[in-house]
């Protein structure tokens, strides 16, 4: 190799890597202005920077893309996951994506059918309802107002793990529309939601719950739990083990939804979505009710 050849190929891999980073944080920023979340926004930048790492080009044909995608990742959910993210880049990019889309739809089909058996499996092992309402008195009882106040909010306002990262007050004036609150009142409490993963789609939320116990009990705290990178492992202390999308499952089975499920304007199903920020058409897909 020529010197002149050297510092050709090392000039046009040096752009190449210049243009995916810049084309990468412009594209990164335009999630955060779609307002996704953190972590779906993080989940997105790691599968594609994983694609790129396999000898991808996000800015190949359709069909040299979904060769690469076939030959790196299972069908069903680990291909669901870096084709979504690619199938976004590649929408907002205005490229060409009918048929990654098409590959999507599939991949869809796939991993909601592995997931319901997965959820099966799980719930067959699962405990019932009513000892996770059980533990969330014996906090109570035991004083353990942190662990007593995100139990209630897990179980009855349905909750995702970033929901919780919260702050508590009983001055009104603190409330801002950034954070999650827990505004206390004398018999009741006003939950604010501004933080949570399907915010874009669903907007803001307001609860309120109207349980002197549970306003009582949050005047002993100043916040719930802490980002520390794993709000995950803080939730499954509490739950003794289990995780916030398994305790949904428990309590979308034991509002006896299967028969429900059908009747979209069905009160018990509509306030779960409404609770969570989800649509019926994913619990329908993704939870088991039994």
């Amino acid at each position: 190799m020529t010197y002149e050849k050297y510092w050709y190929i090392l000039g046009k891999l040096f752009r190449e890597i210049k243009y995916n980073y810049i084309i990468m944080e412009q594209f990164l920023q335009y999630l955060k202005d779609s307002q996704l979340a953190k972590s779906t926004i993080t989940n997105h930048k790691r599968e594609l920077n994983n694609f790129l790492e396999l000898g991808g080009d996000l800015h190949a044909s359709e069909k040299v893309i979904m060769a690469i995608i076939k030959k790196n990742y299972y069908e069903g959910s680990s291909q669901k996951t870096i084709i979504t993210s690619v199938s976004k880049y590649r929408t907002y990019s205005e490229l060409p994506n009918t048929a990654i889309r098409q590959m999507l739809k599939k991949s869809q089909e796939v991993a909601t059918k592995e997931q319901q058996e997965k959820t099966t499996e799980i719930m067959n092992h699962m405990p019932p309802l009513s000892e996770f309402r059980a533990l969330m008195g014996v906090y109570h009882h035991q004083k353990m107002w942190k662990q007593y106040v995100a139990m209630y909010l897990l179980i009855n306002i349905n909750t995702r793990n970033q929901d919780l990262v919260l702050n508590i007050t009983s001055d009104p004036n603190e409330v801002d529309d950034e954070q999650n609150w827990l505004y206390v009142r004398k018999h009741s409490a006003v939950y604010f939601r501004n933080n949570y993963k399907t915010v874009s789609d669903y907007g803001k939320k307001r609860n309120i719950i109207n349980s002197k116990k549970f306003a009582d009990a949050c005047r002993n705290i100043s916040n719930l739990l802490i980002d520390d990178g794993n709000i995950d492992r803080q939730v499954k202390r509490i739950t003794g083990g289990v995780n916030q999308s398994t305790l949904f499952k428990i309590v979308v089975a034991n509002k006896n939804c299967k028969e429900e499920i059908d009747d979209i304007k069905s009160k018990a199903v509509t306030k779960l979505s409404m609770n969570r920020g989800t649509s019926v058409a994913t619990i329908e897909k993704n939870y088991v009710c039994n």
